[in-house]
């Protein structure tokens, strides 16, 4: 039985700034394969650094803080490598400033992929501010505004001002009075300066129950346009074309193949193609039938309807404690039962992708602060004990062989 108490003596840098140098790290290599700045999500930028989502928005804003952070990090170079070459005494010649130059190009070669991005970020047009989030991070970046006592302003300017303010899952914010009334004053800001707004949600906005009737009345001016899953001719074609844009050929069967099994929605199709690309490159696999269905397993699963892959994974976590299913989700406070709690919630929160919102409800209305600090709370504890680590991937394991 794993021990639940047991701690590495392993320790690991946890700073912001670590944390930032890490997520660079990991969205450089996220460009040198291929993605680009705008398709590269928040969820596949902390997977690849190693940490949860929640954790990405302890450390970071979005994803051009990110481009941002990176620029300031190759400046410096350049900065210590001109600095430490003038300290050099004696003649500056010829070959003295070949080497400074050579030292100058492997510093921008290195960052090449970074500075693509810029370059993306600030091409189509540079003058025009636009701002992306969904309504759960809106939310939780105004907690920690609030709680940190920053200076609110700060956060006004960033949304107020945007030339165009896109907001994702805008139904997280229903029943948040703080959160809306903080909505309510963006939305305004930004149409009255004649700038847009673009919303989406799971359900219009006469059927969110708890939603403010100002901010219902505001979501129902505008254009509502209701998106269905893509149909299986519309789903071949974007298999299509994200091939066409990662340079990779994908026979038409194979293409048919991957329509008919991934339904959902086009990140995953995009997903889909992506790993068949890297299973095919790293692991010299044949384009075939064969390998997409290796390429899709984990796509599947995590479509599997999310409260059976949440028993699953509490009672894979009870079995691995040799506890009860239902200490997991009760209101026990021990520390054994509270740690195996949180060990479940990062499980559910990096198997489904749910809400920390939706993850409180399952685990007996917890309020989603409670679920962030279980995120964090798991995973500085795997950042430091090995062990623990191997325990969690082996539940995660085993909940997606299931």
């Amino acid at each position: 039985m794993a021990s639940i108490t047991r701690r590495s003596r392993a320790t690991t840098d946890s700073s912001p700034a670590a944390a930032m140098d890490r997520l660079v790290e990991a969205f450089e290599r996220l460009l040198a394969r291929g993605e680009s700045f705008t398709t590269i999500s928040v969820e596949e930028l902390a997977r690849e650094a190693g940490m949860a989502r929640a954790t990405f928005y302890l450390h970071c804003r979005n994803k051009g803080q990110l481009v941002s952070h990176a620029m300031q990090a190759v400046q410096l170079q350049l900065k210590t490598a001109a600095r430490a070459r003038l300290k050099k005494s004696g003649s500056y010649g010829r070959a003295e400033f070949q080497a400074f130059m050579r030292e100058v190009v492997e510093i921008l070669f290195r960052h090449r992929y970074a500075i693509w991005a810029m370059n993306e970020v600030s091409a189509s047009r540079p003058d025009m501010k636009c701002v992306f989030i969904n309504g759960e991070d809106f939310t939780n970046e105004l907690i920690h505004y609030i709680y940190a006592k920053k200076n609110m302003s700060e956060f006004h300017n960033k949304y107020r001002s945007a030339d165009l303010l896109i907001v994702d899952d805008i139904q997280f914010i229903k029943g948040k009075e703080q959160t809306q009334e903080e909505f309510f004053h963006t939305f305004n800001a930004v149409t009255q300066e004649g700038h847009q707004i673009v919303l989406s949600s799971d359900k219009p906005p006469k059927e969110m129950g708890t939603l403010d009737e100002r901010l219902r009345t505001r979501f129902e001016w505008g254009l509502l346009a209701d998106i269905q899953p893509p149909d299986f001719e519309t789903r071949m074609a974007i298999i299509k074309q994200k091939a066409r844009d990662l340079e990779f050929d994908i026979p038409d069967d194979v293409v048919q193949y991957i329509a008919e099994k991934v339904k959902s929605n086009i990140r995953q199709l995009e997903g889909a193609v992506k790993r068949m690309k890297a299973i095919v490159t790293i692991q010299g696999a044949a384009k075939n039938i064969t390998t997409a269905q290796s390429a899709i397993k984990d796509i599947l699963t995590e479509s599997r309807p999310i409260p059976q892959t949440i028993e699953k994974i509490i009672s894979e976590v009870a079995r691995t404690y040799g506890a009860n299913p239902a200490d997991i989700r009760s209101s026990k406070r021990d520390a054994p039962i509270s740690q195996m709690r949180q060990i479940a919630m990062y499980v559910v929160s990096e198997v489904t992708g749910l809400t920390q919102e939706a993850i409180g409800r399952e685990f007996s209305g917890r309020h989603h602060t409670t679920v962030i600090y279980a995120l964090r709370e798991i995973k500085d504890k795997i950042d430091r004990d090995p062990s623990l680590k191997a325990t969690v991937n082996d539940i995660i394991k085993n909940v997606q062989q299931a």
